[in-house]
């Protein structure tokens, strides 16, 4: 990973600590990425959404998983499926050279991984990609963006 881009992360992410409300197999799925090598990194609201809109993080080659450091007023459910949804979405990013769809494969994984997740609830999420989105939009507006 080149110097620099070493620099801007820890200049504007701090490292991944377990969240309290993260589902124990999201956070062993977390460690599972870090112990192969993976930068994973929190950023407040602000910084996150730069990251993640940003050409940095489109055109990025590198295992770097950035997450929002704040949930906002979301439900446990809720920001269990996004943080699903955004490690499965940097996996397959670096896999497919950046491409932001999710393969047939991808989706498999993830539905899988968001059913082990609403079990737990007895509620079915039968859109975790809408339901990402939504939470997505609850960060914007921490962000003030």
């Amino acid at each position: 990973m080149p110097f620099s881009l070493r620099v801007l992360l820890n200049l504007t992410t701090r490292r991944w600590g377990a969240d309290g409300d993260a589902h124990p197999l999201l956070i062993r799925r977390i460690e599972a990425l870090r112990a192969d090598g993976w930068w994973v990194r929190t950023a407040l609201p602000r910084n996150y959404l730069l990251w993640r809109h940003g050409r940095t993080m489109r055109d990025l080659r590198y295992p770097v998983l950035i997450l929002p450091q704040s949930r906002g007023d979301v439900s446990t459910l809720s920001w269990n499926v996004f943080l699903a949804v955004e490690i499965v979405r940097a996996k397959e990013q670096l896999q497919r050279g950046g491409r932001p769809e999710f393969s047939a494969l991808a989706m498999a994984e993830l539905n899988d991984l968001v059913e082990h997740i609403a079990a737990r609830s007895a509620v079915r999420v039968t859109d975790p990609l809408r339901l990402h989105q939504e939470v997505a939009v609850n960060c914007s507006s921490i962000s003030g963006a």
